[in-house]
């Protein structure tokens, strides 16, 4: 797993396209920050729900790391996380910072109609 196929999720899902932040590759959704590389390369980081950080964690035992300061922004070493907790990551960082109508809709797409 890599950078390239993190950038490979993210325009699969709607408004989220490649960009930088902080000088570095990552992906926006409407133009709002929501993950980067990190690193020199062998980390994301990745806006995250921080109770769903917790139930991530339990799942992937030693895989994500946070620092205190960063608790919203869990830090996934890319080629030890695997393409289905990266997608996961992605997916769940961009309703976040999708406006509400977008989200909504993404939801119903996925029967998730909240």
């Amino acid at each position: 797993m890599t950078w390239d196929d993190v950038a490979e999720i993210g325009p699969g899902l709607p408004g989220v396209g490649a960009d930088s932040a902080y000088g570095t590759a990552a992906l926006h959704v409407h133009r709002s920050f929501m993950c980067r590389l990190r690193g020199g390369g062998e980390t994301q980081a990745t806006r995250s729900d921080i109770e769903e950080w917790s139930l991530l964690d339990e799942a992937t035992p030693g895989v994500l790391l946070v620092a205190p300061h960063d608790a919203c922004w869990p830090v996934v070493p890319v080629p030890a996380a695997g393409r289905s907790l990266v997608r996961e990551l992605v997916e769940d960082a961009s309703p976040e910072r999708t406006p509400t109508t977008v989200a909504r809709v993404r939801r119903a797409e996925r029967g998730n109609d909240e």
